[in-house]
């Protein structure tokens, strides 16, 4: 017979974590600084989640190339960061910059 826990990561299966009606939510990893992470993600997930129905809803993310970079994240599962995501353009293309004009 699976414990409670065992069961509970069973039903996961390859699931990070989960929102548990009227317990809080379950979040896995590889480890605890894994764990930690996805926690703080789903939390700002969520806040954002919430924030876009106060303002009245959203709109699905259809095109393809914002849908790659809103699916990024690192060997952590952490979501691909702004500042993160800059450092990678202008890595893979330095003229990204520009040069500011003179005046």
């Amino acid at each position: 017979m699976l414990t409670e826990a065992e069961a509970a990561a069973e039903a996961l299966g390859e699931g990070k974590w989960a929102l548990l009606k009227n317990h809080g939510v379950f979040v896995v990893g590889k480890d605890i600084r894994q764990a930690h992470l996805r926690a703080i993600t789903l939390e700002h997930r969520c806040r954002l989640a919430w924030q876009v129905e106060v303002l009245g809803g959203g709109q699905p993310i259809t095109d393809p190339a914002t849908l790659r970079t809103a699916q990024m994240a690192d060997e952590l599962g952490f979501p691909f960061l702004w500042e993160a995501m800059a450092r990678r353009e202008i890595r893979l293309d330095p003229t990204v910059l520009g040069k500011a004009d003179a005046g």
